[in-house]
């Protein structure tokens, strides 16, 4: 029986029983999930993850802090001030 089977199960129970059972339906449902193995992890890909980048007119923002040697003018408005 998977992990997921389990959890069904324990739904069904713990809505026909009543609150007061719910910590140890609970504790029982743990108890049953530990025991499920997960499939070995698959290491190698086909292809390898990236994130695609989409094209737009709009420059791109960078991430991360600005160099603290790039200073910024001062803003000094429209002038109608």
């Amino acid at each position: 029986m998977d992990c997921l089977e389990r959890i069904r199960w324990a739904v069904r129970d713990m809505a026909r029983a009543s609150p007061r059972q719910w910590a140890t339906l609970h504790a029982d449902l743990v108890a049953d999930l530990s025991l499920c193995r997960l499939p070995p992890r698959r290491t190698e890909r086909r292809c390898e993850r990236a994130v695609k980048v989409k094209m737009s007119n709009f420059p791109l923002k960078r991430r991360g802090p600005t160099p603290s040697h790039v200073t910024q003018p001062p803003n000094e408005g429209c002038g109608a001030c």
